[in-house]
């Protein structure tokens, strides 16, 4: 029997039975969209408990500059699905989008570019919207000197002064918007990760009162689901994913 001290196991390590609930959890947890239950609503205090899990992700410098603004007003939801919508439009033209694929998934191409037109039309019947949020400046936005020139060659030359700055800040962010959703398909609740709205940020952050200095970084509609079993997803065998040493290329 293993034993539990302050909440924590002393040896650090899952039994058997709750790795398979892991690995279940981790290999079965899809982007939902027309399975989403547009007609049940969702208790606020699930989606609080789900964010309080999501705080513990990993962060850049241990720095949380999260906040997670949680939309369930209807003409807001309303607001937040025209600009998905004008987005959506502008980038697809009324055409489906090309997408490299492995050769085996290719018969679920058909379902991903019908599940993703469902998104725009019902977007704002999803009863739960959540942006997460980062405070603060963007990598951009800050005033760095080492930028590319600026220094003679040699060893402390900077060749990419934003890159590191700017994985970082991405970074910081979308773990816990994964251990968010993780959460939520552990009590039932199905989410999808989509940034679509942003191109229209500046009109969306005027409506919800985002100040400046926050970037929005994508948004999770979320809701109960119409059906309970989700399976893996094909994909290519890790063999053909993976490189020992030295890249040697998709295969």
């Amino acid at each position: 029997m293993t034993t539990i001290v302050g909440g924590a196991r002393v040896d650090g390590r899952p039994t058997e039975d709750e790795l398979d609930v892991i690995d279940w959890l981790l290999t079965t947890t899809r982007a939902v969209r027309r399975s989403l239950d547009l007609n049940r609503p969702v208790e606020p205090q699930v989606i609080e408990d789900c964010l309080r899990l999501a705080l513990q992700a990993p962060t850049a410098h241990n720095e949380q500059r999260w906040h997670w603004l949680v939309i369930t007003d209807p003409d807001k939801r309303a607001l937040l699905a025209d600009a998905y919508r004008r987005s959506w439009e502008f980038h697809s033209r009324g055409v489906a989008r090309r997408t490299r694929r492995w050769a085996k998934a290719t018969g679920e191409a058909g379902r991903t570019v019908a599940s993703a037109e469902w998104l725009p039309e019902h977007l704002a019947a999803i009863p739960v919207h959540v942006i997460p949020c980062i405070v603060g400046p963007r990598p951009e936005d800050l005033a760095m000197p080492e930028r590319p020139g600026t220094r003679p060659p040699g060893p402390m030359a900077y060749p990419r002064p934003y890159s590191e700055f700017t994985a970082a800040f991405w970074g910081s962010i979308y773990p816990a918007v994964w251990s968010f959703q993780l959460a939520l398909r552990s009590r039932g609740l199905g989410s999808v990760l989509t940034c679509m709205h942003l191109g229209w940020e500046d009109d969306v952050a005027a409506a919800l009162g985002i100040p400046d200095g926050v970037t929005q970084t994508c948004l999770v509609p979320v809701a109960h689901t119409t059906k309970t079993v989700f399976r893996p997803a094909k994909r290519a065998p890790l063999e053909r994913r993976i490189s020992w040493n030295t890249w040697q290329g998709q295969r």
